[in-house]
């Protein structure tokens, strides 16, 4: 839990989305500088649960049982973690930030960058609307599976290496 990762951001998400949603609960997995701030924090917040660093089995467990999957980070990479929840079917709200835009494009339901209100509005969304999670759980597996499964990333390294071999 770094300070990228905005993690008091996804605490101030659950606190306002359990006003509206009052069974809505946030598990929180990772390490990091901020861990114990957090842990902190959340012991003023009821539905928060703080899990530290979780096992691979762990985290499979942890995103085959929830409803969705929550990302407040100001800044990813490829963004591994949202790629696995959607192979589970979960749906993903993250903030709007462009290397989510560029990987997993309108399958993630994006809320304004910074706005813990208009995430909530968007994560309550997705809890209470069966229909279009289902839709954006869906465009999120069928974009990973098109673009970023074993066998197409196999067949787009080994056409760039032929490539690269040519010159």
């Amino acid at each position: 839990m770094e300070q990228n990762k905005r993690p008091m951001d996804a605490l101030d998400v659950i606190r306002k989305l359990r006003a509206k949603l009052k069974e809505a609960e946030l598990y929180m997995a990772g390490e990091g500088a901020l861990l114990s701030k957090v842990k902190e924090v959340a012991r003023g917040v009821e539905g928060v649960h703080i899990l530290g660093r979780v096992s691979d089995e762990e985290k499979d467990r942890l995103l085959r049982s929830c409803d969705a999957l929550i990302s407040t980070s100001e800044f990813e990479g490829f963004g591994l973690t949202i790629g696995e929840a959607f192979l589970k079917g979960k749906p993903v709200v993250t903030y709007q930030i462009p290397s989510m835009m560029s990987v997993y494009g309108s399958a993630v339901v994006y809320a304004k960058l910074g706005s813990t209100d208009d995430f909530v509005d968007k994560l309550y969304k997705v809890l209470t609307d069966s229909e279009y999670s289902r839709k954006k759980a869906s465009e999120g597996r069928n974009k990973v599976i098109s673009e970023y499964s074993t066998e197409v990333v196999a067949t787009k390294v080994e056409k760039a290496l032929k490539t690269t071999l040519k010159q």
